[in-house]
């Protein structure tokens, strides 16, 4: 009998850029909040081309509140240089599931929210990326 690959499905894309106009307000990473279905994040990197090292925190958006799950940090040009790696946020702000990766789950109704707790240096950019499932029936 012949293996054949197995692929994930409902693969969603995942993508945010913080701008200094963005300051250290809340902005969404992922809404799920008119979802019907949990999002599993399985990918989340961070690069900056921040001439500062830079500390962005994540949340989990609730209601009308953000409930804070962790703060990643990046060093001065993280994953834009050449010589300096991105940041895997999940090592930082995931959990281990029960298969051993590290993820982030986004329950139907919530969005994955993140802000720099100092604002972004003027012409400079962090940007988050990464993709989860969307486990729907």
């Amino acid at each position: 009998m012949a293996a054949s690959l197995t692929f994930a499905k409902n693969i969603v894309d995942i993508h945010k850029t913080i701008l200094p106009a963005d300051t250290t307000a809340w902005v969404d990473v992922y809404d799920n909040s008119a979802g019907t279905a949990n999002i599993r994040v399985e990918a989340l990197t961070l690069c900056s081309d921040d001439t500062s090292t830079v500390n962005i925190q994540f949340g989990r958006y609730v209601g009308a509140t953000t409930y804070p799950i962790g703060t990643v940090r990046a060093v001065t040009l993280s994953g834009t240089d050449g010589a300096t790696a991105r940041v895997n946020c999940l090592t930082t702000v995931g959990t281990t599931a029960a298969d051993g990766i590290p993820v982030i789950e986004i329950p139907a109704g919530v969005k994955l929210q993140a802000k720099s707790l100092v604002a972004v240096t003027s012409a400079k950019t962090v940007t988050i990326t990464g993709w989860g499932r969307n486990f729907a029936a």
